[in-house]
């Protein structure tokens, strides 16, 4: 984590480390990228080149999902879903362990409403 002024602190930029849960029987790598989410999506969108629309899942700890792989989590298994019915659309998870709805929703105004969301869910 980092610390910011607004929100208390953000997950941490640029960043990689094996994570294993006490009642898991493996490790498992989780890779942050340049903002400091698990999504593949965010700096292609930043760039304009995710296809529209998209849907924005933002969470707190359970939707992190450190105790998974990547393909295992919840926001990859709703792309996957979209994607076999027809509706492909990239699904990017805005989560952060430990964040109050008041400190997602803060974050949203300020770091992604601009950019348009077809949909944003919480969990």
């Amino acid at each position: 984590m980092e610390a910011d002024a607004m929100l208390g602190w953000r997950p941490r930029k640029n960043f990689s480390f094996s994570y294993k849960h006490p009642r898991m029987k493996k490790n498992v790598e989780v890779f942050q990228d340049a903002e400091g989410y698990r999504t593949p999506h965010l700096a292609n969108l930043r760039r304009g080149a995710t296809p529209s629309p998209f849907i924005l899942y933002f969470g707190e700890t359970n939707l992190v999902g450190w105790e998974l792989e990547r393909d295992e989590t919840l926001s990859a298994q709703l792309e996957d879903a979209l994607r076999t019915s027809g509706r492909g659309m990239a699904v990017l998870p805005i989560a952060v362990r430990n964040y109050s709805l008041g400190q997602l929703f803060a974050l949203y105004m300020s770091d992604f409403a601009q950019l348009q969301p077809a949909a944003v869910l919480y969990q």
